[in-house]
């Protein structure tokens, strides 16, 4: 039995006890009609009920039906929205919660005017079905039931983090990985997570994990080979920052057995995408030469929800996000070139804005959403870079492109055309909008002139 939601929880064994308490006064009720019907309350005030005639704990434990109310000290009746104030949008599938007119029911309760809600909605279930109909007699299911457990342990990974600080999830782990970064407990998890993930789908051979020094290899005849980096960014985790997955997908070919053979380039990849945990779970996808698409994690449904179709990167923003810690150890032209956005020339010149959060996937999605430019460029310090070409630059690459963005090397390489010498290979990277990275190559030919 449910009222508005917001009010002090109320126990109760039957509508009586309220009634009797003294604190309001109720002339209809009828407990068949509010088991869903949302109630919504005009009057701020409440009641809250301080007093009982049981104890507190024979209140909790005797009871067995939950009610929770707001009665203001004007309500004589309480009413459930009806019929009549549900009226139908003309978008499709859509109702709108009306009322008479004042914000009210008629009852003492306010209705939010004009408010939609939405009934048919995408999610990435039904958008994968449908994604695999589209192709018809050319699709075999493989790769949906793949994207079916990745969704799977994006759900769970996302559980996790929320409850990591209640659940004495933080901290390290006391273990270091391939990289040499310590690992954190839940980086463990996670890679344990998504491993089982890949296994228990049948469709994956091989698995190349930021926390695994070797390839994982599966029995079966699995197609397909998934690379990621299960928790992106988590020397960020004690302190609730935004944190991700960065997954591709690559179909393997014939007689596929060994680490060198998925040492392909990110042009070869059928898939990718990454998911960010943070004020929500966002999780963004695409596939080769497809649109890129954001989908939402409803908690309540279980579901990702399509919220993002078809994302599209500006072509230019004057927002850089990168490590100027390292600045130190830059090279002349990367020296050169964050030079000219900093301290731009011109009377109408105006410098860029920095935006760095220290987690690829959260400063990647941020640069796809409003545009800009994320670097980390390779340095004296790591003169190959940091960042793994594998599973952390060739899918966000082919993210970056599939939205119209780019995403080159310090070379000046298109990203997605480097061929890793080993799986855990790596690189500089600058990717971001178009025209902010043509800005880069600009400088970068004038060194190589």
């Amino acid at each position: 039995m449910w009222a508005h939601h917001g009010a002090p929880l109320v126990r109760s064994t039957s509508i009586q006890e309220v009634k009797s308490s003294g604190l309001a006064t109720i002339s209809r009720w009828n407990p068949l009609k509010y088991d869903s019907a949302p109630l919504r309350i005009h009057d701020p005030s409440f009641v809250h009920f301080k007093s009982y005639s049981h104890s507190p704990l024979r209140f909790l434990f005797d009871s067995i039906r939950y009610i929770k109310v707001h009665l203001p000290t004007n309500c004589r009746t309480l009413s459930p929205i009806t019929s009549s104030d549900i009226t139908t949008s003309p978008h499709k599938n859509n109702i709108t919660m009306g009322g008479n007119g004042n914000g009210s029911n008629g009852n003492g309760f306010s209705v939010d005017s004009g408010t939609e809600v939405q009934t048919d909605f995408i999610t990435l279930t039904r958008f994968l079905t449908e994604e695999q109909a589209r192709l018809h007699e050319h699709a075999t299911g493989d790769f949906t039931l793949l994207c079916h457990a990745l969704q799977l342990s994006f759900k769970t990974i996302a559980y996790f983090i929320r409850r990591a600080s209640l659940r004495n999830l933080m901290g390290l782990a006391g273990s270091t990985n391939d990289s040499g970064d310590s690992q954190k407990k839940l980086d463990v998890i996670g890679n344990d997570i998504f491993i089982n993930a890949m296994k228990g789908c049948g469709k994956v051979k091989f698995v190349v994990s930021e926390e695994e020094e070797e390839l994982i290899t599966f029995p079966g005849d699995g197609k397909y080979a998934v690379v990621c980096d299960p928790i992106d960014g988590s020397s960020n985790l004690d302190a609730g920052v935004s944190v991700g997955t960065i997954f591709g997908i690559f179909k393997l070919a014939d007689g596929a057995s060994k680490a060198e053979d998925i040492c392909l380039p990110g042009t070869e990849m059928v898939a990718s995408g990454f998911t960010m945990y943070g004020a929500s779970a966002n999780l963004v996808l695409t596939m080769k030469g497809g649109a890129v698409n954001g989908f939402t994690l409803d908690t309540a449904l279980g579901e990702f929800i399509l919220t993002h179709p078809d994302m599209r990167i500006p072509h230019s923003r004057s927002i850089y996000s990168v490590n100027e810690g390292n600045s130190l150890y830059w090279t002349e032209p990367v020296r050169k070139y964050f030079d000219s956005i900093k301290y731009p020339e011109g009377p109408d010149a105006k410098p860029y804005s920095a935006r760095y959060i220290g987690s690829m996937v959260a400063d990647a999605y941020r640069t796809l959403c409003y545009g800009g430019l994320f670097a980390y460029p390779a340095d004296k310090k790591s003169p190959k870079g940091k960042l793994r070409i594998l599973y952390e630059c060739a899918p966000m690459a082919m993210v970056m492109e599939n939205a119209g963005g780019m995403a080159i090397t310090d070379s000046g390489s298109r990203m997605l055309e480097v061929v890793p010498e080993k799986i855990h290979d790596r690189s500089g990277i600058y990717m971001g909008s178009k025209g902010e990275i043509e800005k880069v190559l600009k400088v970068f030919n004038e060194y190589q002139k």
